[in-house]
């Protein structure tokens, strides 16, 4: 991992040195302790670099344009470690969305009780997709009860800054910011979204 962060010279390097850190992982914890602690990986400490090493992965193959197999690998982060405490779904459904793959996305939305404007905006987005009414202004309605900043940015009122805030928290402006910056692009291209969400927010 110190290999792939700070002497890797190009991304192809450092995917290869994340490779070999999973091979490693894999050698040392053996085929058995997956399978037997498959499904609590991430509460175990010696689990811990082989997870960082395969997200690592993940995240590099993303970057790389290799996005099927970050979706891969992504998914098999969250099925020996369905809690997601490294928080890999936020990746895969921003992947999921990408490719269309709309029935997957909402399958993972399902999966998760999660208050963060990522998951509750996509979420109303999905349904939208999904032919909107009830469902789709439900899902928008729970959104704004978190944080109500999201659709200025989504709609144009204002602009996200090219300077990220460095940290943000649950419901504030800068979640909002950070939630438009990853996610704009799929609502825009998304027919009639950007007009939907204008006409329910004030």
């Amino acid at each position: 991992m110190l290999l792939a962060e700070e002497e890797a010279d190009s991304l192809a390097r450092a995917a290869e040195y994340y490779q070999q850190g999973i091979k490693s992982g894999e050698r040392a914890l053996g085929a058995e302790y997956f399978k037997d602690n498959k499904g609590h990986f991430w509460g175990l400490l010696e689990t811990r670099p082989y997870m960082r090493a395969r997200e690592g992965l993940a995240n590099t193959l993303w970057s790389l344009k290799r996005r099927d197999e970050a979706i891969e690998h992504y998914r098999a982060l969250l099925e020996l470690n369905p809690d997601d405490n490294q928080g890999v779904r936020y990746a895969l459904l921003n992947l999921l969305l990408e490719f269309d793959r709309d029935a997957e996305a909402l399958a993972l939305l399902k999966q998760y009780d999660d208050g963060m404007a990522e998951w509750l905006y996509t979420w109303a987005l999905m349904e939208f997709r999904q032919g909107g009414g009830r469902a789709a202004d439900r899902r928008l309605k729970a959104a704004l009860k978190y944080n109500k900043y999201a659709p200025a940015y989504l709609v144009g009122r204002k602009r996200i800054p090219n300077q990220l805030p460095p940290y943000y928290g649950i419901g504030d402006d800068a979640e909002a910011v950070h939630y438009a910056h990853r996610y704009l692009n799929h609502w825009r291209r998304t027919p009639g979204a950007v007009e939907w969400l204008k006409s329910r927010v004030k």
